[in-house]
């Protein structure tokens, strides 16, 4: 049983060593070049299509300078004082959680 298996493991590995001597080339360093699908030995460029470039001018947003724009920039103050608002509280309930944590 023995000399059955030692001779079936010669012939296997006798048959795959055969299959590297098929001229495909080295397999660790050289890939096969002439059986895959590679670029060709082209020295001219390929031709580059020409598109037409579009400027489109987009016109510019209506304002007018007479408008009096105190309302929106009394409204910005007022958010912007909430939001420090919910900063600092925000601030307090994170150092109130971690001074319980460390208690």
């Amino acid at each position: 049983m023995k000399t059955l298996l030692n001779t079936l493991f010669i012939c296997v590995a006798g048959i795959s060593l055969s299959a590297c001597a098929d001229g495909l080339g080295n397999f660790e360093n050289e890939p096969p070049y002439s059986q895959e699908r590679t670029a060709q030995d082209e020295h001219t460029p390929a031709p580059v299509m020409e598109t037409e470039t579009v400027i489109v001018e987009t016109p510019a947003p209506m304002c007018k300078p007479c408008e009096d724009c105190s309302a929106h920039k009394s409204r910005i103050a007022t958010l912007e004082s909430e939001l420090a608002a919910c900063r600092e509280a925000s601030n307090r309930v994170r150092d109130a959680y971690t001074d319980t944590l460390k208690k």
